[in-house]
């Protein structure tokens, strides 16, 4: 209906005056599309008329299923109207999804009876192929059944009729069923044997194929265990012949030839690598064993099979040095290990044989002592250098001195044959703190063109104090310097900081020493002796070297060059006065400079200032005196051992307590001077110390330790020099001081 009612109303809304009946030229609306009640010209022949309404609503759908497609190429005179093209389009629409739908309708009606035929046919398949074997086995069931299923209603008969009080045996009743049914049960039985034999070869098969196949090890003739595969004897081998330690380099390569055969055994009994190897061991005795070794640093000295009894040996021979201390230790000196393992049986000797090898060698059995011992030690002051650009370089000032602390150390000390060959120290306690000696440094370098480049300005110090007589002069001839006359041995001091460039031998010149001071060098030539090196840096008035007469020379002279940009300058014309006073250095000289002035020890006035004051000798232990008093000796050496203590002679204050090396006083070392309680114009020195125990400013006791024998300073030999002063004077110290009787 919803075609037919667009269509009819098409047909109500034509052009009433439109020609009817003209061929090829009708519209949408001419008679050939839409034929009504009249077409005379239609010669086709036609069905009975019904009613109008009828015929026109047929005509319509016929022409639209004639040619719906074709509707846009009927001519047309003039404009088609928007609702017909509207109503031809949708007629179009509906008629592809209509098409549309029904093909997607039959395809699905034809795949369900694809599906359907396709069951059928595979389930009489399975039915006709399932057939046969159902047939076999419900037959094959029948067959085995039947026997038992007779048996068993025959059982139940049976019990029927001995209810019932039937006289019939059991054994009878059976006997009878068996003969009657002999066939059946031969027929089972045809059935039940080949299904038992079956099931005995799967049983059988299953437990030969379970069963645990391993190789049996034959070594020497002795089974002597089970492995999975030949892997496992080739690591135990290999582990034996890692065990064996040669004696020599001379010993054989040694390997196991086993044989092997299959054996079904359980997993249990399988032999580990470790356990094989254990047991080749115990079958090769003849070759190879278990044994003990003993090595001395490292070195096999022995085998033995008892390692119990060698051990014992060892043991009785550090016994007797046993003391049971707490502290107390012994041991070897030398490291001695007994190695048990595996040993070829040729290098095993006897136990006594070992032990005359260990004693013939009196290193192998050094017994080593370690005891633990408390005493008090110094601890040396440790020395802190810092630099400065105050000073020049080669300059160095003490802004701190240096003192020595004192600790309790207990220490663990080893001794060998008497000797300490080692001491390690357990713990420590403070007693007096260090204090370290601080030193600055100069970084300055020296711009000559300022300090010493006028004339006389003195900034170079002159290099031989105390002579000044000048035996050849710069440029007097080819003379490069200035040779200063000197005795030989004469000291000879740096002009000028610097660092040392070279420091040796030269043909002409001999011993010397050239000196960079940033620009300018300086050059001392024929040296006797040089007190430098290269590469150290000097301080100005520093000792460089002694006066002599090496290489080219013809006397003992100082030779003087100074040098800059590679240009010879006179040196005089830079150098200051010669001085007669000796530089603060580390320079040695026969006597100190000082202003304190000699007199005989017989000046009556000294004698009567010191009557009544009596004093403890300085070194207690120590009585020899090696030289007394004299004119050019203004002490007593007492001569003693390095540590040895100095006391204070007599009770006083400490005013001096340093180091004479910074000072004038450097023929001293390190000293101590203490002034007498009552009288501190009287004054008593201790030189040559080897440390220091007090400080400036303390008070002392007589008897007290102050310091301990050296020989640092101008000395020869440990010793400790005494001086006894009164004011300004020297005297003999024995006029207050009773020696000892040795």
């Amino acid at each position: 209906m919803s075609l037919i009612i667009p269509l009819q109303a098409a047909v109500r809304g034509a052009p009433q005056g439109m020609p009817r009946g003209q061929k090829g030229r009708a519209s949408l609306f001419s008679e050939g599309a839409f034929p009504m009640a009249n077409n005379e010209q239609d010669k086709r022949p036609r069905a009975p008329k019904k009613a109008n309404t009828d015929t026109v609503s047929f005509r319509v759908v016929a022409s639209l299923q004639r040619g719906a497609n074709d509707a846009v190429a009927v001519p047309h005179r003039g404009p088609i109207p928007l609702r017909l093209v509207v109503n031809a389009f949708g007629q179009l629409l509906y008629r592809v999804g209509f098409e549309t739908e029904y093909v997607v309708r039959c395809f699905w009606r034809g795949l369900r009876r694809a599906t359907a035929g396709a069951r059928r046919w595979a389930v009489l398949a399975a039915k006709t192929v399932a057939a046969p074997f159902g047939l076999f086995f419900r037959t094959m069931w029948r067959d085995l059944s039947a026997p038992f299923v007779h048996l068993a209603h025959g059982m139940r008969h049976l019990k029927a009729e001995k209810q019932a009080g039937s006289g019939t045996s059991s054994i009878a009743f059976i006997r009878s069923g068996v003969q009657k049914h002999r066939a059946v049960l031969a027929g089972a039985l045809g059935y039940l044997l080949p299904v038992g034999a079956l099931a005995i070869l799967v049983f059988t098969v299953s437990q030969v194929l379970g069963a645990n196949y391993s190789l049996a090890v034959e070594y020497k003739g002795d089974i002597i265990g089970f492995v999975e595969n030949e892997n496992v004897w080739e690591a135990a081998n290999s582990l034996v012949r890692e065990r064996i330690i040669a004696s020599d380099e001379t010993d054989q390569a040694w390997n196991a030839e086993p044989v092997f055969t299959i054996r079904a055994v359980d997993k249990a009994a399988l032999s580990s690598a470790s356990y094989l190897a254990d047991t080749i061991v115990k079958n090769s005795s003849d070759e190879i064993q278990n044994a003990t070794g003993i090595h001395v640093n490292g070195q096999l000295v022995g085998v033995v099979t008892d390692g119990a009894a060698l051990q014992q040996v060892l043991d009785d021979t550090l016994a007797p040095y046993e003391t049971g201390g707490e502290f107390h230790r012994v041991a070897f000196a030398q490291e001695i290990e007994l190695v048990p393992g595996i040993y070829y049986t040729s290098s095993i000797e006897d136990i006594s044989a070992v032990t005359d090898a260990l004693r013939a060698d009196p290193t192998y059995l050094q017994v080593k002592i370690t005891d633990r011992e408390e005493y008090d030690d110094v601890q040396p002051y440790e020395t802190i250098t810092q630099e400065s650009d105050d000073y020049y370089e080669g300059t160095q000032r003490v802004l701190q001195r240096g003192r020595n602390g004192r600790q309790h150390v207990v220490a663990d000390v080893t001794r060998v044959n008497g000797e300490e060959v080692a001491r390690e120290v357990v713990e420590t306690t403070v007693l007096e703190e260090m204090t370290p000696r601080i030193v600055v440094v100069g970084t300055k370098s020296y711009d000559f063109a300022t300090s010493v480049g006028h004339v006389g300005s003195g900034s170079l110090s002159f290099p031989v104090p105390g002579y000044s007589y000048i035996t050849t002069r710069f440029g007097q001839g080819r003379h490069r310097g200035t040779d200063i006359c000197a005795p030989a041995g004469t000291p000879i001091y740096a002009c000028a900081g610097g660092t040392v460039v070279e420091a040796g031998w030269h043909y002409s010149w001999g011993n010397y020493v050239r000196i960079d001071h940033g620009g300018y060098y300086t050059l001392y030539a024929h040296c006797s002796q040089l007190s430098v090196s290269a590469g150290q840096a000097v301080a100005q008035g520093q000792l460089v070297g002694l006066v002599g007469n090496t290489g080219n020379s013809s006397g003992n002279h100082c030779h003087l060059e100074l040098e800059r940009n590679g240009v010879l300058l006179d040196p005089m014309q830079k150098l200051s006065a010669p001085r007669d006073e000796t530089p603060r250095t580390q320079a040695r000289q026969p006597e100190p400079q000082n202003t304190e002035t000699w007199l005989p020890p017989d000046n009556e006035l000294i004698k009567e200032r010191l009557a009544g004051t009596t004093g403890v000798w300085p070194v207690p232990e120590y009585t020899f005196v090696s030289r007394s008093v004299g004119r050019y000796h203004r002490g007593v050496d007492i001569t003693a051992k390095k540590g040895a203590d100095i006391v204070a002679p007599f009770s006083g204050t400490v005013t001096r307590a340093e180091d004479g090396e910074e000072t004038q006083y450097w023929v001293y070392g390190k000293y101590v001077e203490i002034a007498l309680d009552g009288d501190p114009g009287v004054r008593v020195r201790l030189t040559h110390c080897s440390e220091l125990l007090v400080q400036p400013g303390d008070t002392v006791r007589a008897g007290q330790l102050v310091a301990r024998v050296g020989s640092t300073g101008n000395s020869t030999g440990n010793h400790c020099h005494l001086e006894l002063l009164a004011d300004e004077y020297y005297t003999d110290p024995e006029l207050i001081l009773t020696r000892p009787e040795p």
